[in-house]
């Protein structure tokens, strides 16, 4: 199989973190000047033995026993803000063997500064042109909450889609045109208002007797029910997806972002073990700072984030800063070029 290696510096590490917590997952800045060296090995997904479960924010991971540590922010003392949702351990709404999986709750989204930013980052995905072109529809007038899960990022047609939408006859039209092409997905509905995109084992399982598959189908009628957080995601087996020399990778993490101005972050790491999570916990200070050294524009963006350890699961909450976050979403559109979009029918928007 074929291997990259790139070369790139710490401080870039803590900018894929930044943009991580903003937006679906790691973005590469290639515009950063880079000192010093840190080999990121970008290797071809291999899912293999399950993760461990994600922890949930405040949950004791088992057998470590609690032992708290705690990166204190400098400065006079502030009034404390509205916690971050909770995290949530996503794999049991996305299909069998899916390594990251995305909950944006539209609704939420909907009357947010963020929204315009949002839209556009996911008008890069083929997905949204595939869900949505020559139908008429509305990302977020039509649609209420949408589910992103794949056992494979590189393949599209390995993707995974759940969308909860507004009763509309525009919805049934859809189902009867998959995407085509080299595209064997195709469209059902589960219910009036939830609509999946999916490969047809998949669907078949979700449609048929299999018992197996019973868990999953409840869990999808209710995936945009159990959170009041605006994006939630999970990445399980993350050393086995990218591999970064002298950083550790936690093996799964579990995120949870609001949707207010300056958005509510929550992000919990579990580490294959204790001494990961200290020597991560260990380095954020680092990371932190050299956000704003490596990239001016998000100078002190993760300085409201407070990271602390509890065995070998490190959780880091806090708050982003309004102004960064737009910068960060509209750069996003800038550092990738558009997908050549996937039109169904236009015959769908009549």
């Amino acid at each position: 199989m074929e291997r990259r290696t790139l070369e790139l510096s710490l401080g870039l590490v803590s900018s894929v973190a930044l943009h991580a917590l903003v937006l679906l997952g790691t973005i590469v800045v290639p515009f950063v000047r880079l000192t010093g060296s840190v080999p990121i090995e970008i290797v071809p997904f291999e899912p293999q033995k399950a993760a461990p479960p994600v922890a949930a924010a405040g949950g004791t991971p088992a057998p470590a026993p609690p032992m708290e540590t705690r990166i204190p922010r400098p400065g006079p003392a502030r009034t404390q803000p509205r916690a971050a949702a909770p995290t949530q351990d996503l794999r049991k709404v996305g299909p069998p063997g899916a390594n990251i999986t995305v909950i944006l709750r539209l609704a939420a989204l909907r009357t947010s500064p963020h929204r315009a930013g949002t839209e556009q980052l996911l008008s890069l995905l083929p997905d949204y042109h595939t869900l949505l072109d020559g139908t008429g529809l509305s990302l977020f007038d039509d649609l209420s909450a949408l589910l992103i899960a794949t056992p494979d990022p590189r393949d599209v047609a390995a993707t995974f889609l759940a969308a909860r939408h507004r009763r509309d006859p525009r919805f049934d039209r859809l189902a009867q045109h998959p995407p085509g092409g080299h595209d064997p997905r195709q469209f059902r509905a589960l219910a009036d208002d939830l609509m999946v995109l999916g490969q047809p084992p998949l669907l078949d399982a979700l449609g048929g007797d299999d018992a197996s598959a019973r868990p999953w189908l409840d869990a999808l009628r209710t995936f945009d029910t159990s959170s009041a957080a605006a994006l939630q995601l999970t990445i399980a087996d993350l050393p086995l997806l990218v591999r970064v020399a002298a950083v550790p990778l936690p093996r799964s993490l579990s995120l949870s972002v609001s949707a207010d101005p300056a958005p509510r972050v929550r992000l919990v790491c579990s580490f294959d073990d204790e001494d990961q999570a200290t020597s991560f916990l260990a380095l954020w200070p680092t990371l932190q700072k050299q956000v704003g050294l490596v990239a001016p524009l998000f100078s002190g963006a993760l300085d409201e984030l407070v990271a602390s350890r509890n065995g070998r699961t490190l959780e880091i909450v806090g708050r982003l800063p309004e102004r960064q976050v737009v910068t960060a979403l509209s750069l996003a559109k800038l550092l990738q070029p558009p997908p050549t979009p996937v039109r169904p029918p236009a015959d769908v928007a009549q």
